[in-house]
């Protein structure tokens, strides 16, 4: 069946050009270039709008870096083309197009402002809806003027969180990146990660629920998180001060500075956070089916404290007027200090039979560094075919070590035997190389889409345990070991894209090659897997005005295992929880059909399918020897699921905005997992609710509230969690000081609950974090903030940061 696809895919892709020549009316394009008046700068981001002569848009574009733009696939005939650009001037001029146009340079003027007379709303929440992807503008609103990136991916729509840490994005495995730039980290490291960041230095979230094979396969789903990137030329920046009260204080300052003259652009940005945080946990689970069972009940106390240094630093030059190189360097140093203290009770008719109380101290340090080249150039000055190159390092150095104490008490409270002290020390290096090439080349009327990446991951784990006898610490060799891993993936892609007067359509194809080696070095366990697999996607849209669009799209993915499941150590909890990851994991295929109408570009409404085979779960199983828990994990046989999506954003007067999401999931799973049988269904809903009303003197308040219902994924059910804020904002100083503050609080008593019930295993826990909150945050404007914001490039690391974990 899927050669015979292929076959089709491969039939329409060679008979389209044929098709849109025999069809078609004659198409042109129109190219030019947008300055300043006042000075031989180029102006980037100005918006290039062609409307017919009566008013109709006809097709709008922003200018690249070099300040050109291009308009294609244009029948010939009469049209107004508008250049405007934020505190410039707007132009607009008729245009009689018979053929391929080169216009002369669009000279903008600025504006002069009175200060006084600007009312500058700027902490309004603009969210971006397309098909495929929406674009939330959360810079200086309620959702960061508190908080950390974790905390605010929690609160964007359609974003749901699994008990190991996985974010979900309209139920798709989701990956996390910066800037275009992917976490290959995940559960407790990617939570420790994005709470490293606070919120004030994210400027936008894109969540891209379908993206195309130009992206990773193993992008099922993508959220993108872009941080502040100063303007666009002289110097400015911005500095930001966040305090948040709740049980501790914490607080973030940041700043972030541009500066640009001619064809060169500076820029970096440095944020500290320090945060202190009490969290809870209480689990328990049956230990035999008698009647009443004897349960484990485990309680824990948590303290963190962390302390983060973030640094961007970069620049980007104007070599030529067709060509950009920019480098940048990222840098993270963390450190996490924990304090838990733990208690283990065995009861039975609810009456304590013995108590195990642990007290655990976890240090880590973590350094992690990376630098991105990048390089466009446009080939073709006529069709403005465009080359990008991204070639990205990056390094992640973590280690961790911990100390465990545990005391044993019988049902009096009196000690049985001598405490059990163990310390386990883990430290990791992580290298990723890659090299990413993307190559547009437009025609006539239509588009060829081609590029390749190569990619190499290496990880060097270790992991030693020891106990304590007699005053002496000795290696236990039985948990000891070192994991060596390498992961290569060279993949290519092909595409082409073609429009219609109504309808347009995008075919693509992407090939990977993975080759992996893994060697336990303690135990003398080897692998070696190498597989090839294609990845096509389909993307069809239908435009009958410009009241009504209508789209249809499909696309196959993989989601490979994260780094750490596959890693074979035994990581204490404490006596009776620890995780052992399983190198034999298989990458889950994943494929999704996806139909959406959209109402004047406000009211989308989308209805997807989506299957996935060997998809990747905890799981969790029960040690009879000394009745620990083990998580672990392995693949299931099939899971499906089904969602119906609607959203709205628009304006309900000219001073009050809203924007409201909401997702209706139903998950089926009906199979085998390890020999025991697997069913869970059920119906799942997200809601998200998002208010901003501008007030008279600069003020305005801003309501957010989001829900997430209960639902059912692989062998667990959760528990329905959410979140309120309300936020108030004022500006001072001719608007260059901004003052914000919000309140927040959770919705539901418990931070997060899940239990599962497999193969006469039962388990639930249920987490308790600080989320009652009120939180004061002061950004001041420097330099010149007349000029329109810089955009932030992506890179080539698009998936793997999201798989890598040190211990």
């Amino acid at each position: 069946m899927i050669k015979s696809l292929y076959n089709i895919l491969f039939a329409l892709f060679m008979l389209l050009p044929a098709t849109a020549a025999a069809q078609q009316p004659v198409l042109a394009r129109i190219t030019g270039k947008v300055k300043d008046m006042a000075s031989p700068q180029t102006i980037n981001n100005a918006d290039v709008i062609l409307t017919a002569e009566k008013g109709k848009i006809i097709q709008t574009t922003r200018t690249d870096q070099t300040g050109g733009f291009v308009l294609g696939n244009i029948p010939t005939g009469k049209y107004i083309l508008i250049v405007t650009f934020e505190n410039y001037s707007t132009e607009r001029f008729p245009i009689a197009l018979s053929k391929d146009t080169l216009l002369p340079d669009v000279l903008l003027h600025k504006k002069e402002y009175d200060l006084k007379e600007v009312t500058v709303n700027s902490n309004q929440l603009k969210i971006e809806r397309k098909f495929d992807k929406t674009i939330i503008d959360v810079n200086n609103t309620v959702f960061t003027n508190s908080g950390t990136s974790f905390d605010l991916l929690q609160k964007m729509p359609s974003v749901m969180l699994q008990q190991d840490g996985i974010l979900l994005l309209q139920g798709k495995l989701a990956t996390v990146m910066i800037d275009g730039r992917p976490l290959n980290i995940s559960g407790d490291e990617l939570k420790n990660y994005l709470g490293s960041l606070p919120a004030n230095t994210i400027s936008k979230v894109e969540l891209i629920k379908n993206p195309s094979m130009m992206h990773d396969a193993q992008a099922s789903a993508i959220i993108n998180i872009i941080t502040n990137k100063s303007r666009s030329a002289g110097w400015n920046g911005t500095l930001s001060l966040s305090a948040t009260q709740g049980h501790f204080t914490r607080y973030a300052p940041s700043l972030d500075l541009n500066y640009k003259k001619n064809k060169v652009n500076l820029f970096g940005t440095y944020s500290f956070s320090r945060v202190k945080e009490r969290t809870s946990s209480f689990s328990d689970r049956p230990l035999d089916t008698h009647q009443p069972p004897e349960m484990i009940d485990i309680g824990s106390e948590n303290i963190n404290r962390t302390r983060n240094h973030n640094i961007k630093v970069g620049m980007d030059y104007a070599a030529t007027k067709n060509s950009l190189l920019g480098i940048t360097f990222y840098s993270t140093i963390s450190n996490l200090q924990q304090q838990q203290d733990n208690d283990t009770r065995f009861n039975k008719a609810a009456v304590t039979d013995s108590l195990v109380k642990m007290n655990m101290h976890t240090g880590a340090n973590s350094f992690n560094p990376s630098v991105n080249v990048y390089y466009k150039v446009t080939v073709d000055t006529v069709r403005r075919s465009e080359l990008i190159v991204n070639l990205d390092y990056w390094r992640f150095d973590r280690h961790l070590n911990q100390d465990f104490q545990n005391s044993f008490f019988n049902n009096i409270g009196n000690k049985y035997a001598d405490d059990l002290l163990l310390r386990s020390d883990m430290p990791g290096i992580n290298n990723i190389y890659s090299l990413k090439a993307d190559y547009t080349h437009p025609l006539k009327n239509s588009k060829i889409l081609m590029g390749f990446k190569l990619y190499k991951a290496d990880r060097d784990n270790q992991y030693t345990w020891q106990t304590q006898h007699n005053n002496d610490w000795k290696i236990d060799s039985s948990v000891t070991n070192q994991f060596l891993f390498t992961e290569n993936i060279n993949a290519f892609y092909g595409g082409y894209e073609h429009s219609w007067k109504k309808i347009s359509m995008q075919l693509m194809l992407r090939a990977e090659h993975t080759h992996i080696n893994g060697n336990s070095v303690a135990i003398h366990q080897q692998f070696k897997k190498d597989y090839l697999d294609l990845f096509p996607s389909v993307n069809l849209e239908y435009t009958p005005s410009q009241v009504h669009q209508f789209n249809l799209s499909y696309r196959k993915s993989i989601n490979r295992p994260t780094y750490n499941y596959m890693d074979p150590f035994r990581q204490f909890q404490n006596q009776f929880n620890y995780t052992i990851g399983n190198p034999d994991l298989y990458p889950a295929i994943v494929g999704s059909v996806e139909a959406g109408h959209s109402f004047k570009n406000k009211l989308f409404t989308t209805i997807s399918y989506t299957w996935t085979k060997n998809a990747v779960s905890s799981l969790y199983l029960k040690n009879d020897q000394d009745n620990a828990l083990i998580t672990t994990y392995d693949n299931l046989s099939a899971t499906r699921s089904w969602e119906l999506d609607m959203s709205y954003s628009g304006a309900i007067t000219s001073k009050w905005t809203t924007s409201i999401s909401s997702v209706l999931t139903y998950n089926y799973i009906n199979t085998d997992f390890r020999n025991a049988p697997v069913k869970n269904e059920g119906w799942g809903f997200n809601l998200f609710l998002f208010n901003n009303i501008s007030l008279p003197h600069q003020f305005s308040t801003s309501v957010v509230v989001a829900y997430s219902a209960p639902y059912r994924g692989t062998i667990f059910q959760y528990s329905g969690s959410g979140f309120a804020s309300l936020g108030f904002s004022k500006s001072l100083l001719k608007n260059r000081l901004n003052v914000n503050l919000s309140l927040s609080d959770q919705l539901t008593h418990v931070s997060f609950q899940y239990k599962t019930n497999y193969n006469n295993l039962q388990y639930q826990q249920r987490l308790f974090r600080d989320n009652r909150t009120i939180s004061l945050t002061l950004r001041y404007k420097l330099g010149n903030q007349k000029l329109k914001q810089a955009s932030n490039r992506k890179t080539g690391i698009e998936t793997e940061k999201t798989r890598m974990e040190n211990k």
